[in-house]
């Protein structure tokens, strides 16, 4: 499979649409700065196009979306810069909805025992992590995240990849989380302001790195809502 781009020094490789939008993007961000490397960054279930770019010595990370999916969150934008401007995510350097693009800080990874003052530390910077999410605005309202959930497990039930039957109690344990989740959810956390995949995703411990000192979780941009 061929590679998204032809050299590793220039975003002149992309092709299509795709790569007019992220060299626009780079040029609103840095204009005439000079690109020291560029790297796919994989992972994701989305169609986009993701490259961490080395600029001066720094890296960041431009994401450019790829053809829609019925399921896109229209206020995915929304979301990232009230993340950004709550200190919880990367810094936004270049933002563009109309062309569906990005350019942020470039967060390296840690592994969890690394972080400064052990899992104690940790526990205590999940916990003003949460107070800054619940402190920001609150996010557009997309749909429910269980619906997606049923939606993307429908259509796997409908590739044909698994025998008949396979599936089935999988669709069991599905609903009954569908029908308790909101319910266990609103005793939680009452008088949350964040949505519920954005804080579960904290919750179970999926942090990347450090931003001062917070962790930044993981979290895919695409999905993030009320």
């Amino acid at each position: 499979m061929a590679s998204p781009f032809e050299t590793r020094d220039s975003l002149e490789g992309i092709a299509g649409a795709q790569g007019e939008v992220a060299r626009r993007a780079f040029k609103a961000a840095f204009g005439s700065r000079r690109i020291e490397a560029v790297n796919p960054v994989g992972g994701g279930i989305t169609t986009k196009l993701a490259f961490r770019v080395q600029v001066d010595g720094r890296g960041y990370l431009l994401r450019v979306e790829g053809e829609p999916s019925p399921l896109r969150n229209p206020y995915q934008y929304a979301s990232m810069r009230i993340a950004a401007e709550a200190g919880i995510a990367p810094e936004i350097r270049h933002m563009d909805e109309a062309d569906r693009v990005v350019v942020m800080d470039f967060i390296e990874s840690r592994p969890l025992h690394d972080y400064l003052g052990g899992i104690r530390g940790l526990a205590r910077a999940l916990g003003e992590l949460l107070r800054h999410l619940q402190a920001a605005p609150v996010f557009p309202h997309f749909v429910d995240y269980t619906d997606i959930v049923g939606r993307l497990f429908t259509h796997v039930r409908r590739t044909g990849l698994f025998a008949p039957g396979m599936l089935d109690i999988h669709v069991e344990h599905l609903e009954r989380i569908r029908q308790s989740y909101p319910r266990a959810w609103n005793v939680l956390f009452p008088a949350t302001t964040m949505h519920i995949p954005a804080i579960s995703c904290l919750m179970v411990g999926a942090f990347g790195s450090l931003i001062g000192n917070l962790p930044t979780a993981m979290i895919l941009w695409s999905i993030w809502q009320r």
